[in-house]
């Protein structure tokens, strides 16, 4: 029989993979919006303005995914490693 603390856990750890697979997704439509200067069209000054107004990311979080967006630019493989969730978006 699980125990209170085995249930919580699966459940935690379901959230923490939903959450993984969540942030690759929305770093590839950020990217894609920034490649594309969609924001723009939204009124917005940029990627990282969109990220905190528009998605109410904190700083930091809008601050991580417009460096990950520029870096993956030059290195796809960034991108791709954040999506497959090999790499979160803080050690990228």
């Amino acid at each position: 029989m699980k125990s209170i603390a085995h249930e919580y856990d699966e459940k935690a750890k379901g959230f923490a993979v939903d959450y993984l697979r969540t942030e690759g997704l929305l770093l590839l439509v950020l990217t894609e919006m920034r490649q594309r200067k969609l924001f723009a069209v939204l009124n917005y000054s940029g990627i990282f303005d969109y990220c905190e107004r528009r998605l109410t990311l904190s700083r930091a979080q809008a601050y991580s995914f417009k460096t990950v967006a520029e870096k993956s630019d030059e290195v796809p493989e960034i991108q791709q490693a954040v999506v497959q969730g090999e790499l979160t978006l803080s050690q990228a």
